[in-house]
């Protein structure tokens, strides 16, 4: 907190998610069917994981109280 006259003061603030930046992956799709019948695939998908959270995030800000 910076107070910048006698009546303001000046605050800053910052919040990180994921620091390291490492992966954060996604719950396992379940959808047994997908795959199993029709020869698309002979896992058919079951328990496999499609993709990853999101990335590091940064976020600043400021606030001024009079």
């Amino acid at each position: 907190m910076v107070r910048v006259a006698e009546s303001i003061c000046l605050e800053f603030e910052g919040v990180v998610a994921n620091v390291l930046n490492h992966m954060q992956w996604l719950d396992p799709q379940y959808n047994a069917a997908t795959g199993l019948f029709d020869g698309s695939s002979p896992e058919g998908g079951f328990g496999t994981l499609q993709g990853e959270a999101g990335a590091r995030q940064i976020q600043i800000g400021a606030r001024i109280r009079f």
